[in-house]
């Protein structure tokens, strides 16, 4: 295991960063790309994520979309667990270390389902126009906001919802 000492700027070794870490918010998106890529693999909502963790609703929202300025490390641990994901995703999603610097394989590639993979080779298919693709976004996002198939609760079997 690397020392944190070894990390720091102003001592000499192979392992630090030369050049100040960026600013410019990268690391935030990363973390949010890695709370809703991982609340999505297990199924969850927003809703269920902030229920497990303790978070409110919002806060895992703001998240998500790389709102946070400067993240709650207690909050983010406590997101982070929920989801069962190893605290050393954290300094890693924020930019602060590498996988190799923390002595970790590299990150498993994401697979996905047959129906994932197809949506994926339709959307990225050169012959289908951006206005078709931006219309198959539309569609399977009404679905998502809909819920329906989840398997979760109170979502959506596809039948029309009472009013």
């Amino acid at each position: 295991m690397v020392e944190v000492s070894q990390l720091t700027p102003d001592l000499p070794s192979d392992l630090h960063y030369r050049d100040r870490m960026p600013n410019d918010g990268s690391g935030v998106l990363r973390l949010g790309q890695l709370i809703n890529g991982a609340r999505q693999d297990k199924r969850w909502t927003q809703k269920d994520l902030a229920e497990e963790s303790g978070a409110s609703l919002e806060t895992i929202k703001r998240y998500e979309n790389g709102k946070i300025k400067d993240p709650d490390s207690e909050l983010v641990r406590s997101i982070i667990k929920a989801l069962g994901i190893s605290v050393l995703e954290i300094p890693i999603a924020l930019g602060h270390v590498t996988r190799e610097e923390l002595d970790l394989p590299p990150a498993p590639a994401r697979t996905f389902t047959p129906t994932v993979e197809e949506a994926i080779a339709i959307l990225e298919d050169p012959d289908m126009s951006d206005e078709a693709k931006h219309g198959a976004l539309q569609y399977l996002r009404y679905l998502r906001a809909n819920n329906p198939g989840t398997g979760k609760p109170g979502a959506s079997t596809g039948q029309p919802r009472a009013s």
